[in-house]
């Protein structure tokens, strides 16, 4: 059998012996190989239909069974065309996950809260609002984000409600020291409060010698605790730090202030919690100390 086209010469010869030749020329067309566009799909895609009929007109059937799970597939000709089999894989792209973080009640005293898609994808679009950006300010409602990674694929994030009912009042974890008679390390007394609560906002601190040393509050903010007012505070030897993640006011008196706690015999302190939306741990009238 021929593999390339040639040409064959017979020789034939009758009873008589005489000859005569003739020139039969066998065609050999080579196999054709099917060509198919790439197909790429997301891993959450509903995939469609793989084409029977190849770019170079070739018709047939592929196999195993299209699967989402499955990449590898076997194009096989119908019988009867000059075609070979051949393969296809499909390139199935990651999709991305996006979560929505943030506090699922806002602080009527800030007005909003921020909401944040995580870091990382190709683009964002938010809803309500319609903002492209990672993090969006939000009030009450309901927010999905849709996000969309370098590879083209799109998925839409659960509902994030936020809403402003929150009712729960701060929880007083612990203050160090305690109350009783305490050694100071120091001339200095500190004194630290941990709270807990979902949008805690303020500590308002009152005392026994306030006709001596001003009362005040302070706030939760790592950035400002003394919500404006820190030369009020530095003005008496006083300085404040808020730990954001422990929820932890750390309040050294300085010196100043501390011989006055000395002086007087001791102290006693009164304190109410307050998150930003109006809900309370402690009273002034009458005093919580």
């Amino acid at each position: 059998v021929p593999t390339e086209t040639t040409t064959y010469t017979v020789t034939g010869t009758d009873a008589n012996g005489c000859e005569n030749t003739a020139e039969v020329t066998v065609t050999v067309t080579p196999k054709t190989d099917p060509t198919f566009d790439p197909v790429v799909v997301c891993a959450d895609a509903i995939l469609t239909p793989l084409p029977t009929t190849s770019n170079n007109g070739i018709t047939g059937t592929w196999s195993p069974a299209l699967d989402i799970n499955t990449t590898n597939y076997e194009f096989t000709p119908d019988a009867g065309q000059c075609a070979n089999t051949t393969s296809l894989t499909i390139i199935v792209n990651p999709v991305p996950e996006p979560v929505i973080s943030g506090p699922t009640n806002y602080c009527l005293s800030a007005g909003a809260v921020t909401l944040d898609a995580g870091a990382g994808f190709a683009s964002y679009l938010w809803s309500p609002g319609g903002e492209t950006t990672q993090t969006i300010t939000a009030l009450e409602g309901s927010y999905t984000v849709t996000v969309t990674n370098d590879f083209g694929c799109s998925v839409t994030s659960n509902v994030f409600e936020v809403s402003d009912n929150d009712t729960d009042a701060p929880v007083l974890e612990a203050v160090m020291p305690e109350t009783g008679a305490n050694c100071l390390l120091g001339n200095s007394f500190v004194w630290t409060v941990d709270a807990s609560d979902t949008n805690l906002y303020s500590l308002e601190i009152d005392h026994s010698l306030e006709a001596t040393v001003p009362e005040f509050t302070v706030y939760a903010s790592a950035s400002d605790p003394y919500g404006g007012n820190e030369a009020d505070f530095a003005a008496l030897g006083a300085t404040v730090t808020y730990d954001g993640t422990l929820q932890q006011w750390t309040i050294d008196f300085g010196e100043m202030v501390t011989d006055l706690f000395i002086a007087n015999g001791g102290i006693t302190l009164y304190t109410v919690l307050k998150d930003c939306a109006g809900n309370e741990l402690g009273s002034m009238s009458p005093t919580t100390p």
